[in-house]
């Protein structure tokens, strides 16, 4: 019994090695199949997509030729490129002048050539409407895409544009010159450039012809570049003024393929014609100086009133040499100071101060060949800043202003603004008091806009208003007022020419450019010139010197070098 005990025992321990035998084996089999399996795909995926085999496929629409209102042939070069197994090619036509139009797709039967090109000629649903196109080539897993071209079908009379306009910027305060009256929107000098800006609901194609007429009859140099998307809804283009255009005031006329768009403001030529001339040898530098208080010219020279100087100086500038000189005499002893205020033809207005507190106004005169200031009267008004003055003949017209006064504390000086105007006989040395100014002159302390004819004192004040003093009969005259740019002013200058007044530049609320020119004969007003030059300050001294507008000397903003802008007058 044991015997049969151990055979029975053997028996089942190699029937269980030998079941896991079995199991091993088919494990091992598994696994090979497995492995066979795997390396059989890895095989194929490196030899089907190996990248550095695989050339994307490349599509251009070579061109687009619209040959009906509703036809247009396309030509174009397809290469299948090397990887990519390709099902089938299409043609998407997108409609996009109508709203939310889904695409439309053209099939296209491709060769088996790997570079093929194909002329195929598409028909559109509705005329005259535009199309988007692109080609598209479709793989099992990828699309691949030309760039899309736009397909014009509206006429190509620039049906989508909704109308053009002037650009009339505010950077540079164009705004304050617009002619509402006249339609003018804009004011140029020859050879200059102008803005314009095509509103469109659909973007013109970029071979759009444009041209600008003036007057419907001059064509002018035009640019425009017709790119962007349609939510840009408009662009800008440029017209440029030929340098022999007659000065004047001229409609602009747009063309788009022929279609006519005449704009709603007009442009004005300038007669004007300004240039900066820089001032050379100047004996001290522009950032040393204050701008002169006070200026007259004699002959070729032009004296310039410097008060900042202890004692007082008086820069020469000769304008036919380009010369430099100065003087430097104090017009008074200590203890009195004086502070310059103005001119009157050559002669000079002075404060005259003691221990800084204001007594009294005078005039003196500077007597150049024995450089010596001379005291010729003492101003009888009230006023002790801000008077308008002139000379007619042998007499000389001051009034105006506004009194100056310290309070009690003596922390503030409360003005007094004053309309009493006054006579003085030179050759008599007699003042006699006459007819007050016959406006308002409150916030007109500091107003300086006076000349005179041979005959006649004009003086310009802050709020346009122009008025004429006749010595004859002691009378004044409103004549007419300004009607352009900003609604007030101040620190302009107001010289005379030829039976004509001109207005330069002052202050808003930025230094102004302008020069606006008064015929008295016909008594009308028009812009001559917007010079460019951007002065750091608005009190500028202006003369008329060989029917030419002078203004300076002064400096350009961010710029230190003295300069002229000469205005050459029409």
């Amino acid at each position: 019994m044991k015997q049969n005990s151990y055979i029975l025992s053997l028996a089942n321990i190699l029937s269980f090695i030998l079941y896991m035998v079995q199991i091993i084996y088919v494990h091992i089999k598994k696994v090979c199949l497995l492995s066979i399996a795997i390396f059989s795909l890895v095989g194929c995926t490196i030899k089907e997509y190996n990248e550095e085999n695989f050339v994307a496929p490349a599509i251009n629409i070579l061109s687009t030729n619209i040959t009906s209102e509703n036809t247009c042939e396309l030509e174009l070069r397809i290469n299948i490129g090397d990887g990519a197994s390709i099902k089938e090619a299409h043609i998407s036509l997108w409609d996009m002048t109508t709203e939310n139009a889904e695409p439309e797709e053209i099939p296209i039967e491709l060769s088996k050539e790997k570079e093929q090109t194909h002329k195929l000629t598409i028909k559109v649903s509705q005329k005259k409407h535009d199309y988007k196109v692109k080609v598209i080539l479709r793989s099992e897993k990828n699309d691949y895409s030309s760039l899309p071209q736009v397909i014009r079908f509206s006429d190509k009379l620039a049906q989508g544009v909704d109308y053009i306009d002037l650009y009339i910027s505010g950077a540079d305060f164009s705004q304050y010159y617009v002619d509402e009256a006249n339609k003018v929107g804009m004011n140029l000098e020859k050879g200059d450039r102008f803005a314009f800006l095509v509103y469109y609901s659909k973007l013109p194609s970029s071979d759009t012809k444009t041209e600008i007429k003036l007057n419907g009859t001059i064509p002018i140099k035009t640019e425009i570049s017709y790119s962007g998307m349609m939510e840009d809804d408009h662009v800008l283009g440029f017209g440029y003024l030929p340098d022999n255009i007659v000065p004047g005031i001229y409609s602009v006329h747009v063309y788009l393929n022929d279609k006519e768009y005449i704009l709603d403001y007009k442009i004005n030529v300038l007669p004007g014609i300004s240039k900066n001339v820089y001032l050379s040898n100047m004996p001290y530098s522009i950032t040393s100086l204050s701008l002169p208080a006070a200026s007259y010219i004699k002959a070729d020279e032009i004296y310039y009133i410097q008060s900042e100087f202890n004692p007082v100086k008086i820069l020469i500038y000769n304008l036919k040499n380009n010369t430099w000189s100065e003087k430097n005499v104090n017009p008074l002893s200590a203890p009195y100071q004086v502070s310059i205020f103005g001119k009157v033809d050559h002669y000079t207005l002075m404060y005259i101060s003691e221990d800084n507190a204001i007594q009294k106004m005078a005039l003196f005169d500077f007597e150049e060949s024995k450089n010596i200031w001379i005291k010729v009267s003492d101003y009888p008004g009230k006023a002790t800043r801000g008077v308008i003055a002139f000379k007619i003949n042998n007499k000389i017209y001051i009034g105006g202003g506004a009194l100056y006064t310290y309070n009690k504390p003596g922390l503030f000086q409360t003005p007094e603004y004053l309309r009493d105007f006054w006579e003085y006989d030179i050759a008599n040395d007699k003042w006699t008091k006459i007819n007050d100014l016959p406006y308002n002159t409150r916030f007109d302390g500091f107003i300086s806009s006076c000349c005179m004819s041979s005959d006649k004192g004009y003086i310009f004040n802050r709020f346009l208003e122009l008025w004429e003093y006749s010595p004859l009969d002691d009378s004044w005259k409103k004549l007419n007022s300004l009607r352009g740019g900003p609604t007030q002013r101040s620190h302009s200058k107001l010289l005379y020419n030829q039976d004509k007044l001109y207005l330069v530049g002052g202050e808003a609320s930025n230094n102004l450019r302008d020069v606006w020119e008064y015929d008295l004969k016909t008594q009308c007003w028009r812009l001559i010139d917007l010079f460019d030059a951007y002065f750091k300050d608005a009190d500028v001294q202006a003369f008329i010197y060989k029917n030419k507008i002078r203004i300076g000397y002064s400096a350009i903003l961010n710029e230190n070098k003295p300069l002229f802008v000469e205005v050459e007058l029409p």
